[in-house]
């Protein structure tokens, strides 16, 4: 239910905090500007509006969390407690500024991209505060754009936000098996699968979400809807940066790729590793300038020519000929170009499904073949089964005397000679020898009945007896 009463402009909350404006509501309670009459400072004030035990708990756990951590990248600490109505609260430094999301946002509405120094400098920032909370035993578990503020637009000068649904080693936990928290497009697979133990690394997952889409404008996993980036999650590996915007530092690709590695075993140890290796890189010579889209593009249809004239035969240096200078200095080792790499493994999944084809049809036509060679044995046993059927019966017709024919009524028939019986060949004992035909015997011969009568002697008229 709702235990809050808005506040309005001049109220002053909890007997301390002077409320100048709202400044956003969300599904715990409600943001305030307010005037902390004990520091004389603007701060963020929540008041919690939903007095559910587990709303309460969490709210808890986050002022619990921000009370211990006191990082220049975390949001500080002000006060917490219960006002006088009975409403919880937490008070926070007011942040003059906007989010990453809002930034972010911005910059795809432009078609740009933000410079690789000013994503090393963001990382560094998020990865120090994770370190920090970390080594308190905190697990932030919502690590995304809306939640990393950014004083005065500032990449350099972020700071992280809303330890809502932290689990703390201090705090009671709030969750319980099968329950999913945080947000989808940016939670670690375990945490989707709704483990338990969850720890450190699935910060460092999301943090591996918040580089990639500062570097690419996209998300890690996409889908129409939530259920499909989840299945996407879970069962497929994630892409690599160069695939979506080449000239990357390759160490910063491939810190990327193990921070986003589905089994956590694979990912960094610790967000000081992290912290540790994004400093390293940033010391080397980065393009300092923000990539359009269009660049972006074109680097990678210009990265994949390249691979293609490699895969031709056309060495290293021809490729990057080819490539028209798309191979950014900023690659300080001779791997392939992860462009390259992409086009390897497409080039692998073209040859795999060649070769299955080739094994199927190479079944289908050895099925054919057997059900043939099946069908003429068959045939064969079946024409076999007829000569020994009827082979005694052709030495039999050969062999039996002919018997006389019936007498015709006819002298025509009489007259006529019996034909003599064939001589029984050699061949005829083992092949079916042919039958004769009787031939028809000779009609016997028509009476002239045409008159059918005729006149006896004493000229009466008579029938012709045959002829009735």
């Amino acid at each position: 239910m709702d235990g809050l009463a808005e506040k309005s402009p001049d109220d002053v909350f909890a007997d301390r905090f002077l409320i100048e404006k709202e400044a956003g509501v969300g599904g715990m309670g409600i943001v305030y500007r307010a005037l902390d009459r004990v520091s004389a400072g603007p701060v963020a004030l929540k008041v919690l509006r939903r007095t559910e035990p587990s709303t309460i708990k969490r709210f808890a756990t986050e002022a619990g969390a921000l009370e211990n951590l006191d990082h220049p990248a975390v949001v500080r600490y002000v006060a917490h407690g219960v006002s006088e109505e009975g409403e919880p609260y937490l008070a926070m430094e007011w942040i003059e500024g906007e989010s990453l999301h809002v930034r972010l946002a911005r910059a795809s509405a432009e078609g740009t991209l933000l410079a690789v120094r000013d994503v090393l400098e963001l990382g560094q920032r998020v990865a120090g505060a994770l370190a920090a909370a970390h080594a308190l035993g905190i697990v932030h578990r919502d690590v995304k754009p809306n939640n990393i503020l950014l004083v005065e637009g500032d990449l350099a000068r972020a700071k992280l936000a809303d330890f809502g649904i932290a689990r703390a080693d201090f705090a009671t936990h709030v969750t319980t098996s099968g329950v999913i928290l945080g947000t989808v497009g940016y939670m670690a697979p375990e945490q989707a699968r709704g483990a338990t133990d969850l720890d450190g690394r699935a910060d460092l997952f999301a943090l591996g979400c918040v580089l990639f889409r500062c570097l690419t404008n996209k998300n890690v996993f996409e889908g129409p809807e939530p259920m499909a980036m989840l299945a996407k999650l879970l069962l497929h590996e994630a892409p690599r940066v160069g695939e979506l915007r080449p000239g990357v530092p390759a160490a910063l690709e491939d810190l990327v790729a193990k921070l986003l590695a589905r089994e956590r075993d694979n990912r960094p140890a610790s967000a000081l590793d992290v912290l540790a290796e994004l400093a390293r890189i940033a010391t080397m010579p980065l393009d300092t300038a923000p990539m359009t889209l269009y660049r972006a593009a074109e680097a990678a249809r210009a990265s994949a020519e390249a691979a293609r004239a490699s895969a031709g035969g056309v060495g290293r240096a021809g490729a990057a000929k080819a490539a028209g200078g798309a191979e950014s200095t900023t690659l300080t080792d001779e791997r392939t170009p992860p462009a390259s790499a992409h086009a390897a493994r497409e080039g692998k999944a073209s040859l795999g499904w060649r070769t299955g084809a080739v094994v199927v049809l190479g079944l289908a036509v050895l099925f054919a073949a057997v059900l043939t060679a099946l069908f003429v044995r068959h045939r064969g046993e079946s024409r076999a089964a007829v000569h020994a059927v009827d082979a005694p019966r052709a030495v039999h017709a050969v062999d039996a005397p002919r018997a006389p024919e019936p007498a015709a009524a006819t002298a025509s028939a009489v007259e006529r000679p019996e034909e003599p019986a064939a001589a029984p060949s050699a061949s005829s004992a083992v092949h079916r020898a042919p039958r004769a035909r009787p031939k028809p015997s000779a009609a016997p011969e028509k009476p002239d009945c045409n008159p059918h009568y005729y006149f006896d002697a004493q000229g009466i008229r008579r029938a012709k007896p045959e002829c009735l």
